[in-house]
């Protein structure tokens, strides 16, 4: 008994390390914020996350709306939904699958330039927090909601071409369901999630 509660707090004592550590790193950046920004190094993230991950973030959501699209306009169509695929789509993407992906995309794309940084900094006594992460934590605090809008268009711009030219519902039929169910606050909350 003794060595199973050893155990079970052998794992407790590491999490509340790791959240320690967390924690430390958050209040560390917090207080770089508030010194000289380093505006140039910002601009390079911005570019390097913003203009660089178009491509991958506009792929990612075309083939996820097409997905979204061919997995639901056959069961809509077969029980009379088609006039809602639209909407469907466009809140799909625009609440949840839009933000959440386009954050996955940037948080590959920041976590696999920081790793090997990190090291580096420390043996040259230059402080990661405020050389890495700062820059890159404000860069993606203006460019995701950017790349979330863009990867919301071409996310429903994928659904529409697969329901018009696979499933067969008109363009207008499509278009219409968005203007008539999906609401401004469908977007608006994607965008405050990103």
């Amino acid at each position: 008994m003794q060595r199973i509660l050893e155990m079970v707090g052998a794992v407790v004592l590491t999490h509340l390390a790791n959240i320690g550590r967390i924690t430390m790193l958050y209040g560390e950046t917090m207080r770089q914020v508030t010194r000289r920004l380093r505006l140039r190094s910002i601009i390079y993230q911005m570019a390097h996350l913003g203009a660089d991950s178009l491509l991958i973030v506009g792929l990612t959501l075309l083939f996820t709306g097409v997905v979204l699209t061919l997995q639901i306009a056959h069961e809509f169509i077969r029980y009379g939904a088609q006039s809602t695929i639209g909407a469907v789509i466009a809140i799909g993407i625009g609440r949840e699958l839009g933000p959440v992906l386009v954050g996955v995309v940037c948080a590959g794309r920041v976590g696999a330039a920081i790793t090997a940084e990190v090291d580096a900094l420390r043996v040259m006594a230059v402080s990661p927090v405020g050389y890495l992460i700062v820059p890159r934590m404000l860069a993606c605090m203006i460019v995701v909601p950017i790349l979330t809008v863009f990867g919301d268009v071409i996310g429903v711009y994928g659904g529409y071409l697969t329901a018009v030219y696979y499933s067969g519902i008109s363009p207008y039929t499509f278009t219409h369901s968005i203007t008539q169910f999906a609401q401004i606050y469908d977007m608006t909350g994607g965008l405050i999630k990103a």
